[in-house]
């Protein structure tokens, strides 16, 4: 009898019996697909957004981490320059980068670039409170979250806050490095407007689909 390796040599009935198998596994995968179109819409966006939040503590946790090392905050990164370098120091404070192209500095953090993008393929902005990011500066933050752009704040002293434009990706930049168009929901412009005032929610029955993570002081 053939032998190989130690192990029997399949005959042709085991042969057509794992081929069987196959065929089975096959026609499983192909109905969890059918079955998917039609019920994974729901599904992916919640994985979606999971994968999100996970990109959002490594983010985090390495700016926490930066700050432990230098005690400050890491100034944005300027998207156009695509290099993943803060754009500034502690010293003479963060370069005049436009807002719409601050994202997290992944090289000054020591993070893959990939984790500075959202799960649609959009970069992550980066905003921080520009007196944070000086060697030893000290205070309380002073960014706004409110709840919806004509709503109740949230918070007034965040220290930074991270911001995916959503699955509509308004107004952010794409990994190629053009700009979608801005929204024109009210809530999510807040988010892209160049100010110090951000929204975290968006006022029910909108267009709002961005994610806002935000720091405080003591989370540090």
């Amino acid at each position: 009898m053939a032998q190989r390796d130690g192990n029997r040599v399949p005959s042709g009935r085991d042969s057509g019996a794992a081929l069987l198998i196959i065929v089975a596994i096959l026609a499983i995968i192909a109905a969890l697909s059918i079955g998917t179109r039609y019920f994974g819409g729901a599904t992916r966006g919640k994985a979606q957004r999971a994968d999100l939040m996970l990109e959002a503590d490594v983010i985090t946790n390495a700016i926490a981490a930066f700050w432990g090392m230098y005690s400050r905050l890491p100034c944005p990164a300027d998207i156009s320059a695509n290099d993943g370098a803060e754009a500034g120091d502690g010293t003479a404070g963060c370069d005049v980068v436009a807002a719409s192209l601050q994202t997290i500095p992944w090289k000054t953090l020591g993070i893959p670039q990939k984790s500075v993008f959202d799960p649609w393929g959009n970069y992550l902005a980066y905003h921080v409170d520009p007196a944070l990011v000086l060697t030893g500066a000290t205070g309380a933050g002073t960014l706004t979250v409110k709840n919806s752009a004509a709503g109740a704040n949230i918070v007034t002293n965040a220290i930074f806050v991270l911001i995916s434009m959503g699955p509509n990706g308004a107004g952010a930049y794409t990994g190629n490095l053009v700009q979608k168009a801005a929204s024109t929901d009210a809530d999510e412009l807040e988010n892209t407007d160049g100010d110090t005032v951000y929204v975290k929610g968006g006022t029910p029955g909108g267009n709002y689909d961005d994610t806002l993570v935000y720091w405080i002081w003591s989370l540090l």
